[in-house]
């Protein structure tokens, strides 16, 4: 894989803006943004989540991992 590919999937990934906690009540939604000074994420986009469903199952065909089926499924639940 290439390195933008590698760097995309993990600041997808591990950036905070999937809430991929499944005892939180909004598991899978995906937040609109960061706010680096304030340090705090902006609101909930259901838009933005319905791009990640699409974002993940790519990347299960792609590594054939189950990881990714269950981060979509946890955000189309949350749609």
């Amino acid at each position: 894989m290439s390195t933008n590919y590698e760097n995309v999937k993990n600041w997808i990934l591990n950036s905070g803006l999937v809430i991929t906690n499944e005892n939180n009540e909004n598991s899978g939604g995906v937040y609109s943004f960061f706010d680096n000074k304030n340090q705090k994420y902006g609101f909930l986009y259901p838009e933005i989540t319905g791009y990640s469903v699409s974002a993940f199952c790519f990347l299960h065909q792609i590594e054939n991992e189950e990881k990714y089926i269950k981060l979509a499924k946890s955000s189309s639940d949350w749609l």
